[in-house]
């Protein structure tokens, strides 16, 4: 789909939807391990960006355009190797949020930096977009990004040796989660939670999990 919805904005030729259609076949082929290739196409899109006409069309997608790019490239650089221009570009997509102020443009940076800075063994920084994170979906009533924020959290309770706490939060990050009907990052969170019953001696749940 994100092929199809490509070619026809290249054969349009108009900016918008070619801008749209390299930032869904970046994040499709990311998604789908085709890294160098995913993180061409976001290349793409953010160069086509334009903040002053494509920043509208959040209303009409239910995601800014400009901050979804840079989040998902962050995630493309920090997998090729470049942790300072992962970095470079979680920070700018969440200044670009904050100055946007529109709520699903501010969740969603703030949980992929969050990410970002996770990998990057920046946990200050994590814990702090983590922790905003939870807060403002809160706020928002947002529980699918409460639910995410309550998950770093967890997995920032792991790295930093509070196994125990950490249980508790990541079982209470899945439960939110699944209870929305998704399953995105459950994996991950996961080998996040063995990892902690293991560091408690709890050996047969860090194998279920």
């Amino acid at each position: 789909l994100a092929m199809q919805f490509l070619a026809t904005a290249e054969k349009q030729g108009t900016t918008a939807p070619l801008m749209i259609g390299h930032r869904l076949m970046g994040v499709s082929l990311l998604l789908t391990v085709n890294i160098a290739q995913g993180r061409g196409h976001l290349d793409e899109a953010i160069a086509l960006y334009d903040p002053a006409a494509h920043r509208p069309l959040a209303t009409r997608f239910s995601i800014e355009p400009g901050v979804a790019s840079l989040c998902f490239r962050a995630k493309a650089l920090w997998l090729l190797g470049y942790p300072e221009a992962a970095l470079a570009d979680a920070d700018n997509a969440l200044k670009n949020a904050r100055e946007i102020r529109q709520a699903g443009a501010l969740l969603l940076a703030l949980f992929h930096v969050s990410l970002t800075h996770i990998r990057c063994g920046n946990y200050t920084a994590a814990t702090a977009e983590a922790d905003e994170l939870v807060a403002f979906a809160d706020k928002k009533t947002a529980l699918y990004w409460k639910a995410f924020g309550m998950l770093n959290q967890g997995c920032l309770l792991v790295l930093t040796g509070k196994a125990s706490d950490a249980v508790q939060m990541i079982n209470s990050g899945i439960a939110a989660c699944r209870s929305t009907g998704t399953t995105t990052w459950v994996p991950f969170n996961l080998s996040f939670l063995a990892s902690a019953y293991a560091e408690l001696g709890q050996f047969d749940d860090a194998w279920r999990c």
